[in-house]
């Protein structure tokens, strides 16, 4: 803008654009201003320096005074500049200074989070900005999302953007990466041990538990599968099965579960009940078939061993079978029963030797009675062991000429069968010593008819009994020790056989009872009643005839007697035929010899 300012006298051609006055005298003086300027802030400013060229004059115009002067600090904006002078005209410009100067944001860092969930939301207010203006306005353009591959697997562009008053604008990008890498969580069914493969549990992701993801959302739990080590056997080895849990976004996590097949488990076997069989005829042993059974807690085959195996030949007595049963792991259980072979021609006593109980010097018999024996052999004890005895091999055995050192001796007998010996109990012999006797007489042994003796026996030991023999004849009903009152009536040879309590028996030696020879006669009772009996020294066998006479000497009676023993009894009896009266007695021997006479007496009364 300019003007033309006129005092005094101004000329016709004197014009001002913005004031024209018409005046006289006026001094000539033109300004004239620098056109419009327009210029951006000064960096970091909110406003510029300005120098603008200086306005031109023209005329007589003085001071020239610009406001603001130029090189000052115009603000952000238009601001008029006035230039005035002394002269009076003045004229004006405008300084626009415009903002161009865009504000600094700062975008929040870049995050990466796992799951959309944890998103941010947007916060302008905690965006950091500088501007060199105040006023400064941030906001959130929005978010670009790229193409997720999963809900919790993508990329956000968020876009904070920055506006000053000028309306300059700066945008920032923050990149929020959403991306899940956590893998969910699962709890596998806990360890198991088994016994049988049959046992083991089916796989089930229904006991997967705890089955969880950091970012929520469908989790899928599958069985990936069973992998077997460690297999010894068909019913011991670990399976490991591995359980998955997959998320949405494709993480996953194995869990495994061990499950151990281990059958410790013997077989149960079962026995048969022991067996007893006997031999066959003429056999000494026996076949003999069993059959063991056994059950297992799995499946598979179970081997069953017998020692001694069925079939086997047995001996005699008892033989205890084991029996083994084995799994197919190699569990084992045993069990025992036994086989008795019971002899078919066992020898049996019937009768066992029983103790004798013998006399010195006498034979002692020992038997045994048994079925089924082929042989015998009797053995002796002699304190250690048991000796055979040479010869004694039937079923009585006779032990001749016993003595008192074979007192107490013990023998048995092996009863020997075709398979079996059979041992008897065994017997004891006792061997009593014999009894002493003697016999002594209580006068002389040569009596005479009118004598008489006792024989007495000394015996040890004593209160046994005893047996009187005269002439070898038993003498019946002396049972004591003393034969009393003996006379020519008992001439004979005496000896007694004493038994003693224990049995044993010895014999006296002989005592001779003998008639003292003599020439006398002997007629008793005298006197007598016709009954009397006579006697004399006579022979044995000897012929005699008894003669009796009368006082007359006529011969009244006659007999006739074969002697016996000396002193023989010659015993008469003719009782009342004859009177009382004296009477001769004769006795006249075979040869006709008178043996002796005697007077008798007889009396009726």
């Amino acid at each position: 803008m300019y003007a033309h300012w006129n005092t005094a006298g101004c000329g016709t051609n004197s014009t001002c654009r913005l004031t024209t006055v018409q005046c006289t005298n006026c001094i000539s003086c033109t300004i004239t201003c620098p056109a419009d300027i327009t210029v951006s802030n000064d960096a970091n400013q909110c406003g510029a320096v300005v120098t603008y060229p200086t306005p031109t004059t023209g005329g007589s115009c003085g001071t020239i005074t610009s406001s603001p002067a130029s090189g000052s600090f115009f603000p952000i904006g238009t601001t008029t500049v006035t230039v005035t002078s002394m002269a009076g005209p003045s004229c004006t410009f405008t300084v626009t200074v415009n903002d161009t100067q865009a504000p600094v944001i700062t975008c929040p860092a870049a995050v990466t989070v796992s799951c959309a969930s944890a998103v941010p939301a947007p916060n302008a207010g905690a965006v950091p900005v500088t501007d060199n203006c105040p006023g400064t306005v941030v906001t959130h353009v929005g978010d670009a999302i790229s193409t997720p591959s999963c809900t919790s697997r993508f990329t956000i562009q968020r876009t904070y953007r920055a506006t000053d008053a000028s309306g300059n604008i700066r945008d920032c990008i923050q990149t929020i990466t959403v991306n899940d890498q956590t893998p969910p969580a699962l709890t596998c069914p806990a360890n198991t041990t088994v016994s049988c493969a049959a046992a083991v549990p089916a796989a089930n992701i229904a006991l997967v538990t705890g089955v969880s993801d950091n970012c929520g959302g469908t989790v899928t739990v599958t069985h990936v599968g069973d992998v077997i080590s460690n297999q010894t056997c068909a019913n011991k080895y670990t399976i490991t099965r591995t359980y998955r849990a997959t998320d949405v976004c494709g993480n996953f996590t194995n869990c495994t579960q061990l499950i151990t097949v281990n059958d410790v488990t013997a077989p149960v076997i079962t026995c048969p009940a022991n067996i007893t069989v006997s031999t066959p005829i003429g056999s000494c042993t026996a076949v003999v078939n069993f059959t063991p059974t056994a059950t297992d807690n799995c499946s598979g085959a179970v081997s069953i061993v017998s020692v001694p195996a069925s079939g086997s030949v047995f001996p005699l007595g008892t033989t205890t079978v084991t029996s083994t049963a084995t799994d197919v792991c190699g569990n084992r259980s045993t069990c025992t029963f036994t086989i008795t072979v019971l002899d078919g021609q066992l020898p049996v006593i019937s009768t066992q030797p029983a103790n004798r109980t013998v006399c010195t010097g006498t034979p002692a018999v020992f038997s045994v009675a048994a079925t089924n024996a082929v042989s015998y052999q009797w053995e002796q004890w002699t304190g250690l062991v048991w000796v055979a005895i040479p010869g004694a091999t039937s079923a009585t055995m006779v032990l001749q000429n016993t003595t008192v050192s074979m007192n107490t001796n013990t023998y048995r007998v092996k009863v020997i069968g075709l398979c079996t010996t059979v041992t008897s109990g065994a017997a004891s012999l006792y061997v009593n010593p014999l009894p002493t006797i003697s016999l002594s007489a209580s006068g002389s042994l040569s009596l005479l008819p009118t004598q008489s003796l006792t024989i007495a026996a000394t015996v040890s030991p004593v209160g046994g009994s005893f047996a009187w023999f005269k002439n070898g004849v038993l003498i019946n009903g002396i049972l004591s020790g003393t034969l009393s009152n003996l006379t020519v009536d008992n001439i004979g040879t005496y000896r007694t056989v004493y038994t003693d309590p224990n049995g044993c028996v010895s014999t006296s030696g002989n005592v001779i009872v003998s008639g003292q020879a003599s020439d006398h006669l002997w007629v008793y009772p005298n006197p007598n009643q016709g009954r009397f009996e006579v006697r004399y020294y006579n022979q044995l066998n000897e012929q005699l005839t008894l003669h009796i006479y009368n006082a007359l000497g006529q011969p009244i009676y006659k007999q006739v007697f074969t002697t016996g023993t000396t002193y023989t009894k010659l015993s008469v009896d003719f009782g009342n035929r004859f009177s009382e009266g004296v009477y001769i007695v004769e006795v006249i021997n075979a040869l006709g010899k008178k043996v002796g006479s005697k007077r008798i007496i007889v009396r009726h009364q």
